[in-house]
């Protein structure tokens, strides 16, 4: 009787060892499979990426603004004023500009 036993035990492990095989091989499948598509989302996000880089730019160049660009009003009586109309600029007192070095080459000095 223990020899049939035997028997049935290396039957059941010549079975286990072989589907473990196939097994294998379905993760092996699998695993390629995975690789593959990796590739192929990374190529497909790159080129998704450069056709809206590519979008981007042409937009800028484009005069009337397309469906998805917002419309920004300019008219200056709708929008907030955020600085003065006109930029005064004071130099420092020990500063000397480039208008003080040219009145005196022209002899415009009033020494």
């Amino acid at each position: 009787m223990k020899a049939i036993s035997a028997d049935e035990d290396s039957l059941k492990l010549h079975m286990v060892l072989l589907e473990l095989e196939d097994v294998e091989k379905q993760i092996r499948g699998l695993m390629d499979q995975q690789a593959q598509l990796q590739k192929r989302r990374t190529v497909l996000e790159t080129s998704r990426a450069s056709a809206y880089t590519c979008k981007v730019s042409t937009q800028h160049g484009i005069s009337t603004p397309s469906p998805s660009t917002p419309c920004v009003s300019l008219c200056m009586d709708r929008a907030p004023r955020t600085f003065p109309g006109v930029v005064s600029f004071t130099p420092a007192p020990t500063h000397l500009g480039p208008w003080v070095n040219q009145q005196r080459r022209h002899g415009l000095d009033p020494r």
